[in-house]
């Protein structure tokens, strides 16, 4: 049940950004766990202390480096989605363009939409 209100909630966004999200995600908590790994060979004794912060260091670089990622690479992306949403119903007044101009605008917009 609480799936299917996930799933629902989900197709509300733009897929490209969702998959987006996903990686990033995916990526950190791969990452996660590889650290704790690292930690737990430490405790266990089958890799020592500095072993384990050398590989913990690269761990932590990685997941700062998905967290810059989804920051800064991917901040204020707009998806064709939603530009197409910007895109005003009632007039074109605002845009300056006449209706034929604007009906082939809108259909290139939707088109690329559609691609993605």
């Amino acid at each position: 049940d609480q799936v299917l209100l996930a799933e629902q909630a989900l197709d509300e966004f733009d897929e490209k950004e969702v998959q987006q999200i996903k990686s990033h995600y995916a990526c950190h908590i791969i990452l996660s766990k590889a650290a704790a790994y690292y930690e737990t060979l430490s405790r266990q004794g089958l890799m020592s202390e500095r072993e384990a912060g050398e590989f913990l260091e690269e761990m932590e670089a990685h997941i700062l480096h998905t967290k810059e990622c989804q920051d800064s690479s991917h901040a204020g992306e707009i998806s064709d989605r939603h530009k197409l949403e910007m895109v005003p119903d009632d007039g074109w007044s605002p845009l300056h363009l006449s209706s034929s101009n604007a009906k082939s605008v809108t259909e290139n917009m939707k088109e690329d939409a559609d691609e993605v």
